[in-house]
């Protein structure tokens, strides 16, 4: 992460949003732990049109599924 100046885990899913990455993020942890969607970063500042979208296990599992690669963190 230090080579592209990438020093914490909110600025990988910035970089990420950028580069029209798909981000997914359970709802239900979201929910457990007190996190609101005002809460969740995103990239407008480099004028991202992705945004972390906040969706249910089945939903990520569907997304997996289709994609061509998988992160996680």
């Amino acid at each position: 992460m230090d080579t592209y100046g990438v020093d914490s885990v909110e600025e990988r899913v910035k970089m990420l949003l950028m580069s029209d990455v798909k981000v997914l993020a359970l709802k239900d942890d979201m929910d457990r732990l007190g996190i609101t969607e005002e809460m969740i970063t995103d990239a407008k500042e480099y004028d991202a049109e992705e945004a972390v979208t906040p969706v249910s296990w089945k939903e990520i599992l569907k997304g997996m599924e289709e994609a061509d690669m998988v992160m996680f963190f």
